[in-house]
């Protein structure tokens, strides 16, 4: 028995050993889930934006935006709609943050996600419905089961289609509701799918509208978000 213990401890630093290094600033919604998260796959240090504008830090991997209030609207040109609830000052850093470090990578979960869509020049879907809960989202021809918590909905189709690539889409159009800052019912075309993973190359943007950090998350969809992470950041730093 001490013998498979300790096989099973020297294997777990193995492991261990192997994990990359990767220096990580994230903004202020930060928690334990989103380290245990991104510890899985790396051996991550966690830096503030104070430490970068002070000079303590000096090099930056990734820039994490987390989850929390919605974004501003009059950032993508918007109306407030009635179902939205933002916090103006969380924008501003945060949107001061994506300017500061262009060049770094950005990965986006949930809020952030809608932070790096409007950041690269897409807007949002104000109000959906049926985004709570678990769901199945389509890769190519693979399924996976997300978490979602979310009433808003990325919309990068306000784009050139050159500047975004839907990664994973809602295997099922799960809304009945898809209204504007105005509280009208948009008009979408019949090739719309609900973005779920979307890839902005010109600011180097990943964002994830589900939460993979969460641990009612399947393994199978957490490790595939982490290889696209992980993938990503390697093309892109």
């Amino acid at each position: 028995m001490e013998k498979e213990k300790l096989f099973k401890f020297n294997e777990r630093i193995k492991i261990l050993k192997m994990k990359e290094k990767i220096t990580i600033l994230a903004d202020s919604g930060l928690n334990r889930d989103y380290i245990n998260f991104f510890n899985k796959s790396y051996d991550a240090q966690f830096i503030e934006f104070r430490d970068i504008i002070s000079g303590k830090h000096d090099h930056v991997d990734l820039l994490l935006f987390t989850g929390g209030a919605d974004i501003t609207p009059s950032y993508y040109g918007e109306n407030r709609g009635m179902y939205t609830g933002n916090n103006p000052a969380r924008d501003k850093t945060d949107m001061f943050m994506f300017n500061y470090l262009k060049k770094v990578p950005k990965v986006g979960i949930c809020r952030g996600s809608q932070l790096l869509t409007v950041a690269s020049g897409g807007k949002l879907i104000q109000n959906v419905n049926g985004h709570l809960g678990n769901h199945l989202i389509t890769v190519g021809k693979k399924d996976y089961e997300i978490t979602s918590t979310h009433h808003q909905m990325l919309f990068p189709y306000a784009l050139p289609s050159a500047d975004f690539k839907i990664i994973a889409h809602s295997k099922e159009k799960r809304s009945n509701t898809y209204t504007n800052g105005d509280d009208e019912e948009m008009v979408l075309s019949e090739e719309f799918v609900e973005p779920e993973i979307v890839l902005y190359p010109k600011s180097k943007s990943l964002a994830i509208q589900g939460h993979p950090e969460f641990l009612r998350c399947p393994d199978k969809t957490v490790e595939f978000c982490l290889n696209t992470i992980k993938s990503f950041v390697k093309e892109y730093s």
